[in-house]
Parts: C-alpha cells; sequence; structure tokens
C-alpha cells in the first residue's frame, strides 16, 4: 500500500470514527429528550385528571405546578399521586393493561373519600380508530365521575362497562357505565384493567377509606 492509499485509508477510518460518535451522541440526546417529554406528559395528565387547570400552560409551569402540588408515593410497589391541593383533593392511579392491538395507559382519579372516581384518562392506546379509540374521547371519559368502586358494604366492584350482557344487568347503575358501541374487546378491556388496578390497591384504599371515616 502506498502512502496516498495509506492516507486515503486512514482518513475513512477516522471519518466512521466520528461519523459513528456523533450518531450515537444523537441518538442519545434524542432518547433524553423522549424520557423528559414523556415525564412531563405524565405530569399533564396527572394534574389533569385531579382538575387542575392546565390548559395553555407551557412545559415550565407544569413542572411547577406539578412538584408544587403533587406528592408521589409508593407503597408495597405501587404508585399513587396524592394532592397537596386542598382545592383539588384525591389521589390519582396509573391505569396499565392490553387492550385490542395493544397496551392501554391512563390514569383515574379518587375524590378524598377513596371511593368516588373524580376523573379518567386514557392517553396511549392502539386501539381501532372510530371504535375503540373512544376511550380517549371526553364523552366516554365523562361517564365515569362521580360512579363508586366500592359498594354500601365495603366490597370492591369496580366499574363495569356495558355490554348488554348478564354481568350488566346484574351490576347497579353506580358502578356502570355505557360500553362502547362495536368496540366489545376494548370495553372489556377497560373492565378488565381497572378492576386489577383496584384489586391492587385495595388494601390501601381499604385503609384510607377507613381512616378518613373516623376522623373528627
Amino acid at each position: 500500500m502506498d502512502a496516498d492509499k495509506r492516507k486515503t485509508f486512514i482518513f475513512i477510518i477516522i471519518l466512521c470514527f466520528i461519523s459513528s460518535s456523533l450518531l450515537a451522541i444523537t441518538s442519545k440526546a434524542l432518547h433524553s429528550r423522549k424520557k423528559l417529554n414523556e415525564a412531563i406528559e405524565l405530569k399533564k395528565h396527572i394534574l389533569k385528571v385531579l382538575n387542575f387547570n392546565i390548559h395553555n400552560t407551557d412545559t415550565q409551569t407544569i413542572s411547577k405546578l406539578y412538584t408544587k402540588n403533587i406528592r408521589q408515593t409508593q407503597i408495597n410497589q405501587n404508585t399513587f399521586y396524592n394532592s397537596l391541593n386542598k382545592d383539588h383533593p384525591g389521589i390519582a392511579i396509573l391505569l396499565k393493561g392490553k387492550g385490542l392491538w395493544g397496551k392501554i395507559e391512563g390514569i383515574v382519579a379518587l375524590e378524598d373519600d377513596f371511593n368516588t372516581i373524580k376523573n379518567i384518562s386514557f392517553y396511549t392506546h392502539h386501539e381501532t380508530p372510530g371504535l375503540g379509540s373512544e376511550i380517549e374521547s371526553n364523552k366516554f371519559q365523562h361517564q365515569f365521575i362521580g360512579k363508586k368502586i366500592y359498594n354500601k358494604n365495603g366490597k370492591l366492584i369496580s366499574i363495569n362497562l356495558n355490554n348488554h350482557d348478564k354481568k350488566a344487568l346484574k351490576t347497579p347503575e353506580e358502578h356502570l357505565i355505557d360500553g362502547i358501541s362495536g368496540a366489545t374487546y376494548t370495553s372489556k378491556a377497560v373492565t378488565r384493567i381497572l378492576k386489577r388496578t383496584f384489586l391492587k390497591y385495595d388494601n390501601f384504599l381499604n385503609k384510607s377509606k377507613t381512616d378518613n371515616d373516623n376522623l373528627p
């Protein structure tokens, strides 16, 4: 190999090294940016279900509002988000489970009686457009507000979506909302996700409910 070819070869190696390093740095930066955006979106949804006004609010304000008003707590590997603001009482719990075509993620907020649903939001899903995708609509989500997850005897019932089956016929109105027409699987998936989530938190919610009832 003569001197010119050797120089060209070395130049190509250096160029490849620089290019790969730049790609690695860019990829890492994009990954960090994605994680940051996901964290901001989660904070936004938590504030939203706890009825904080976040309309037209920028990222920096969202972070400050969240830091000032929300406390993240973990009990037995279960995480919940407690509102410290007396004007917006309640707790928020993450929802995760399998839908028709992929995962469904959301957040449900309970009033400070740990029984009444304050609000709910499904923000990640892969459900069929125009059918199962209705779980993200305000019309669908508004049905949950004011519904109860425990009956008068303290038994966990959760919320069932009405698919006009035998289970729906036996479900009291305070634990029932309308299912999604043409999206039976999605409706059943949401019912299942809610029940499994509340079962995970049942001990904590029951204790908190009892402690709240015993307050003077």
